[in-house]
């Protein structure tokens, strides 16, 4: 009876062994993975201190499962029930699903329309010309048939450069006075001959004496006529078709359709057969290009045109007429003293902000200016 109990002790202590070798032939050359050994890893301790009776590899491996994300929009896209369908059948893929935004970089809105300004009067067969923005009062002012006396010309419309300005591009020698004092430019700004010219015509025209010394003052333009005046006075041209586009600067308080510094166009056509009809058309082709198809115009009255005309366009937005560009034919007193003779020339101006106002629907221009992300990334023309 011992002799039995013993065999049976034996063959209980053998019986986990001899499983473990079952399992082990049963997976063949496969192996069975590390995970799956619960229940005989001491058989395979033992079945390891016997020289070559298993053989071990180690293996990476790389599983794939959904977050919690990635469920939810399973279980969505299978119809709540977090699997599959039953039929066997593919699921649907919902094509106006939400996706993360996308915020890539963009043209400013009103770069984008002085590009398109630009481009508009380079298409009418204009070439574009550039200046300064110190210029000599002489140009900004008196060469266009402004009075001295002018209210325009005052402290509290224009901005004068204090400390120093040079003879032609606003950088020299220290004006004497101090800084605190408007800025001269130190030699004549312009050739002799057109600063004699345009007093006569001022002393003749307006009834006062003309001064020198006031033309001399720098100022940050107020318009960019006084580039095209000069390029006149400088080429003296019997036909053209140039205009001028860039900052001005007027000492005005910032409102919702005013800023100190904004940005203006303007130019002039010369020839022979140069009218008002002409101006019209081509600015009511400009204004096509703009989006701006209800465009009238009225009489008016500027200082160095001769007859002058206010163009307007009908916003649908607003539900009224919005001004726009002045325009009208060049004095005889602004032609004549920059050696033109008798020439026609037809000249026009306005602001940029006030078409972009338009095309992107905005009621304060200062929007423009604001740097208002939202707006900016989301902004888009008028249809």
């Amino acid at each position: 009876s011992l002799a039995a109990g013993g065999a049976a002790l034996a063959a209980r202590a053998l019986a986990p062994l001899e499983d473990a070798l079952a399992r082990l032939a049963e997976a063949g050359e496969s192996g069975i993975p590390a995970g799956r050994l619960a229940g005989i890893s001491g058989p395979i301790d033992a079945l390891r201190r016997r020289p070559g009776y298993i053989a071990e590899r180690a293996s990476k491996s790389r599983t794939v499962r959904l977050t919690g994300r990635g469920r939810r929009a399973g279980s969505a896209a299978s119809g709540g029930n977090g699997g599959s369908s039953g039929s066997g059948s593919s699921r649907a893929i919902d094509v106006e699903a939400g996706v993360p935004a996308a915020l890539p970089a963009r043209i400013h809105p009103l770069t984008e329309t002085i590009e398109l300004v630009r481009d508009a009067f380079v298409a009418l067969g204009f070439a574009e010309i550039a200046g300064t923005h110190v210029q000599p009062g002489f140009w900004n002012f008196d060469a266009l048939f402004t009075p001295q006396d002018h209210p325009a010309r005052e402290m509290q419309d224009t901005f004068y450069v204090a400390g120093s300005a040079g003879a032609g591009e606003g950088t020299g020698g220290r004006d004497g006075a101090g800084g605190g004092r408007p800025a001269m430019y130190g030699a004549a700004p312009a050739p002799a001959r057109h600063m004699r010219a345009v007093a006569a015509a001022h002393e003749r025209g307006w009834g006062y004496r003309w001064s020198a010394a006031e033309s001399r003052k720098a100022v940050l333009r107020t318009h960019t006529t006084c580039v095209t005046v000069r390029h006149l006075a400088e080429n003296r041209p019997e036909q053209a078709r140039v205009f001028s586009l860039g900052r001005v600067f007027r000492n005005e308080k910032a409102s919702y359709k005013h800023l100190a510094e904004f940005h203006q166009v303007e130019g002039v056509v010369v020839g022979a057969e140069a009218s008002m009809r002409s101006l019209m058309g081509i600015l009511e082709r400009f204004y096509s290009m703009m989006g701006m198809q209800r465009v009238r115009f009225w009489p008016t009255f500027f200082p160095y045109t001769e007859p002058s005309l206010q163009a307007m366009a009908y916003s649908e937005r607003h539900g009224k007429w919005v001004e726009l560009f002045g325009m009208g034919m060049l004095r005889r007193e602004v032609t004549e003293p920059l050696g033109m003779g008798g020439a026609r020339v037809l000249a026009w101006g306005g602001g940029i902000e006030r078409i972009a106002m338009m095309r992107y629907g905005v009621d304060d221009v200062r929007r423009f200016y604001g740097n208002d992300l939202a707006w900016l990334r989301s902004a888009s023309p008028c249809p």
